[in-house]
């Protein structure tokens, strides 16, 4: 059975030009609602018809995989760089022939998530990786697909990351603070510790100490 835009709408609690807007990639749609859309979109396999799937055109299918283990990092506030994150690949899968996919995962165990996943059907995966732990990594290693994790970085799993240079950012900015003049600088970092923040705080130190500056424990 082909579901349309109409189901779609009518789930979703929009209108059809929404969903429109939403499965075309177009601005002027709101991040909770391009996110339900997608969401219900990816749940019912819609595919527009008359036309081929991603397989049928040897393209192939990406997962994007919207991962939220506890949400103390990933909240109501990153929604918006999360969106940016699924627009993105929603183009450039696009762009070369492939579908996506997007699967949203709430305080759901890596294991389960995997083995939810029917992988004979997937040509890659994209992984938002924020709130994993190392330790989450080590099940992805028995899969034999190409995955690659955003905003976040390790250094000895054979994966592929895509992460900001988060011990230079900071130095850039206690640079420019210094350079401004100011010389009792402090950082607010968070918790849990996720490795980013870790690297985060290493950077703010090295930077203290290249300008010989005062660590003040309580301006941590």
């Amino acid at each position: 059975m082909n579901v349309g835009l109409k189901e779609i709408a009518g789930q979703a609690g929009v209108s059809v030009a929404t969903v429109s807007l939403v499965l075309n990639g177009k601005p002027g749609v709101s991040v909770e609602t391009r996110d339900r859309v997608l969401q219900i979109a990816t749940e019912v396999n819609y595919n527009p018809r008359g036309k081929k799937t991603a397989r049928e055109k040897d393209a192939g299918t990406i997962k994007f995989l919207k991962i939220v283990k506890h949400g103390h990092i990933l909240n109501e506030n990153h929604r918006v760089f999360i969106a940016d994150y699924m627009d993105g690949l929603s183009k450039g899968a696009k762009h070369f022939g492939y579908n996506l996919l997007v699967s949203s995962f709430q305080s759901v165990s890596i294991p389960e998530i995997l083995e939810s996943i029917d992988l004979s059907r997937v040509t890659g995966m994209a992984v938002l990786g924020t709130e994993l732990e190392e330790n989450d990594f080590t099940c992805f290693s028995e899969i034999e697909i190409p995955i690659v994790f955003i905003d976040v970085f390790h250094d000895f799993y054979p994966f592929d990351f895509i992460d900001m240079d988060n011990p230079e950012a900071v130095f850039k900015i206690v640079s420019h603070f210094y350079e401004m003049g100011h010389r009792e600088i402090g950082l607010v970092g968070g918790t849990p510790v996720t490795r980013n923040f870790s690297l985060r705080e290493r950077g703010f130190l090295d930077a203290l100490k290249y300008y010989q500056l005062q660590v003040n424990r309580d301006w941590l």
